[in-house]
């Protein structure tokens, strides 16, 4: 218990390599059988924040693989979130389309839900995204997260104007909006609203100039620059 405890204070402080050190301690230290499994899920969560995502995978994986366990359906979601941040789309939606079909009543399942309609979309298969989302709830606590995924869809099914519509609507969240900002102007810029577009991409220049879409807002409008 000691070493878990230690590994949440860490956590809690964001110092994530102690806080792993400490999760990894608690689950092989002898007669830990009952914190472990918690233990494996906070230590993939800490090494998913160190950016290690293979090795989130492996920490949560025997936990995901007891079916009996109480804690299975959050080590599938956690194993699918690492496996899709390792860029292995087709085995995170495989991890979590197990997590839907073997636990369809978890508490997990819309946060699930929502991580396989991004696996699909990266897979480009945006056609099945809108039946994995069906069921969500527009107004629940994912509201954000499933906008962005719709608007983000649409973007992909070539429904520009819903995208622009969905995408900018979610721009006003701080830790996505250059990314909201720049896919809404993108999408006004494919259906021929160049204003829209122009106003997209400089409040991504102007407001989020360090971020890693104000590059992509540069060119964009270098180039409807050239056009003109």
């Amino acid at each position: 218990y000691a070493w878990k405890y230690l590994g949440e204070l860490a956590a809690e402080a964001g110092r994530w390599p102690a806080a792993s050190a400490y999760f990894s301690q608690c689950i092989n230290a002898p007669q830990a059988e009952g914190v472990a499994a918690a233990a494996r899920l906070a230590l993939a969560h800490a090494l998913t924040q160190l950016e290690q995502p293979e090795a989130a995978a492996d920490a949560v994986a025997p936990l995901a693989d007891n079916p009996s366990h109480p804690l299975a359906p959050a080590a599938l979601l956690a194993l699918g979130k690492a496996q899709y941040k390792s860029g292995d789309y087709q085995a995170a939606l495989d991890s979590l389309q197990r997590l839907l079909t073997e636990y369809p009543s978890a508490d997990q399942i819309p946060a699930a839900r929502i991580a396989a309609g991004w696996a699909l979309w990266n897979l480009n298969r945006a056609d099945e995204v809108a039946v994995v989302l069906a069921p969500l709830n527009d107004q629940g606590p994912l509201a954000h997260e499933l906008a962005v995924l719709r608007g983000m869809t649409a973007y992909a099914e070539g429904k520009y104007a819903k995208a622009y519509r969905l995408l900018l609507r979610q721009a006003i969240h701080a830790h996505d909006a250059g990314c909201c900002q720049f896919y809404a102007g993108e999408s006004a810029r494919r259906s021929g609203q160049l204003p829209r577009a122009k106003a997209c991409f400089a409040n991504v220049v102007d407001n989020d100039a360090d971020g890693p879409w104000a590059d992509d807002a540069l060119w964009s409008l270098a180039q409807m620059a050239a056009a003109e």
